[in-house]
């Protein structure tokens, strides 16, 4: 009797009253999370988000994280947004229900997978499409961020890197820095080929800041340099640990290189150590507090959420 229960327990069966085995479906896998050895499936077909009408007409821009399962089918089964803008996030999650993935694959089984995705919506236009791009509107204490940054030139402020601004033209770019501390390189994207610009603290360096263009503006700024510090002395090199203690709120998610922690405030993201890198969701929440903080994401599409909006585990 007892090999009988043993048999039951590996084939997932029960054992009737006349002591046969009766088949019993076996429970769906849970989602593994994209991260570690679970790499981020192939898109093998994507969706536009139709851009709403009254965001086009406010000139709404801004980037939507959202938090999608996808089955084993590899279709998205669910959708939940992490960080948004509340004029986007329902187109930005209805392009994404439409997305479809490559399987993936856990020892030769499909299994359904976690993964956190971005929805860009910026005003450009690719060439021959409409009207040239328009970088987005400078920032209401844009003026007082400067001056702070001509007296701190590696101050890290929410729509600013020193003298490096979200929203800056390639030509103001390159105005502030010299040539020889700037490479340009080519990033292919869903509408086209786009640059990032790597800036470098003196000429032949690594690069200290990364500017990703969106057309022919700055979007985002990468700070990778550990000189380069927030008002509140955080920036790359920086603890989770001091990052949770300063902010009980923030939430850790799973971006498309590495774990992020997004502030509650919406002001920064830090992108921790890839080393942290995580197979499933509840290893998210184990990730140490000694986890160091590689880079910090800023730019003028980065939206921001009033205290407390940010969505809980």
């Amino acid at each position: 009797m007892r090999a009988l229960l043993w048999s039951a327990i590996v084939c997932g069966c029960l054992v009737g009253q006349t002591g046969e085995l009766v088949a019993q479906p076996l429970l769906p896998a849970p989602p593994v999370r994209v991260g570690g050895n679970i790499k981020p499936p192939a898109k093998i077909r994507d969706a536009r988000p139709v851009y709403p009408e009254d965001a086009l007409k406010a000139r709404v821009v801004g980037i939507v994280i959202v938090e999608a399962t996808i089955g084993t089918d590899g279709a998205v089964t669910e959708t939940r947004v992490l960080r948004g803008v509340p004029m986007l996030n329902e187109s930005a999650t209805d392009a994404v229900k439409q997305w479809q993935y490559e399987p993936t694959l856990l020892n030769g089984v499909a299994v359904p997978v976690i993964m956190t995705v971005t929805v860009n919506f910026t005003l450009d236009r690719p060439a021959g499409m409409g009207a040239p791009p328009v970088p987005p509107p400078a920032s209401e204490d844009d003026a007082a961020a400067a001056a702070a940054a001509k007296a701190n030139p590696y101050l890290i402020t929410p729509t600013r890197v020193g003298l490096i601004r979200g929203g800056m033209t390639m030509e103001q770019l390159t105005a502030a820095v010299p040539a020889t501390q700037l490479r340009t390189v080519p990033r292919r994207t869903v509408i086209g080929l786009t640059s990032d610009v790597e800036i470098a603290l003196e000429p032949g360096g690594p690069a200290a800041l990364v500017a990703s263009m969106k057309g022919t503006y700055v979007f985002q700024i990468e700070v990778r340099n550990n000189r380069f510090r927030t008002a509140d002395g955080l920036g790359p090199g920086t603890t989770l640990g001091e990052l949770r203690r300063r902010d009980p709120e923030l939430r850790v998610v799973m971006c498309d290189r590495a774990p992020c922690a997004l502030e509650s405030t919406g002001t920064f993201t830090f992108e921790l150590d890839a080393s942290a890198g995580t197979a499933t969701a509840s290893d998210l929440a184990r990730i140490p507090d000694s986890a160091l903080v590689t880079s910090v994401l800023i730019g003028p599409s980065m939206p921001r959420l009033a205290p407390g909006t940010v969505p809980r585990e």
